[in-house]
């Protein structure tokens, strides 16, 4: 009972939202201490997004909080025109 109790509390979820627009993305980060939100607008541009399968966007073999820490990181001083590098499936953890 111990460790399944204990797994359950240390889930990450990562959510990312995408305004119709495009230029505005949101990010909820949730972990068993609380939530975090994250908000971005663009001046000039959109975000790049994904095609969705049933409305959802898997991160799979991403981890959410590194990659996360990564684009934070490096969004402010990266070039508009280059944001598809900054996406997870262009993310490639530092080793």
């Amino acid at each position: 009972m111990k460790r399944s109790v204990r797994s359950v509390f240390r889930r990450r979820y990562l959510f990312v939202f995408r305004g119709r627009r495009g230029d505005l993305l949101k990010i909820i980060w949730w972990d068993s201490q609380g939530a975090c939100l994250f908000s971005k607008r663009l001046e000039h541009g959109r975000f790049v997004w994904p095609a969705a399968k049933d409305g959802k966007i898997n991160l799979n073999k991403v981890d959410p909080q590194a990659w996360l820490t990564w684009v934070l990181e490096h969004i402010a001083d990266h070039k508009i025109n280059r944001l598809e590098e900054l996406m997870p499936w262009n993310y490639t953890p530092e080793e």
